[in-house]
């Protein structure tokens, strides 16, 4: 194999592993803060029916 090759290989691992542990982060934030952006919306839906009910 040529250094080119191996460099791109190398570049190709690297980037791979940054990817998969961002998007590890992401899910996890998003599992975790989901559930909060649920209840927040449902707070804000009931607000909004109580204001049009009056």
């Amino acid at each position: 194999m040529s250094y080119q090759i191996l460099r791109q290989k190398q570049m190709e691992y690297i980037y791979s592993r940054r990817f998969l542990k961002k998007s590890l982060a992401y899910l996890i934030a998003y599992h975790l803060e989901e559930p909060k952006l649920k209840k927040r919306k449902n707070l804000e839906r009931e607000k909004y029916n109580n204001k049009i009910n009056k």
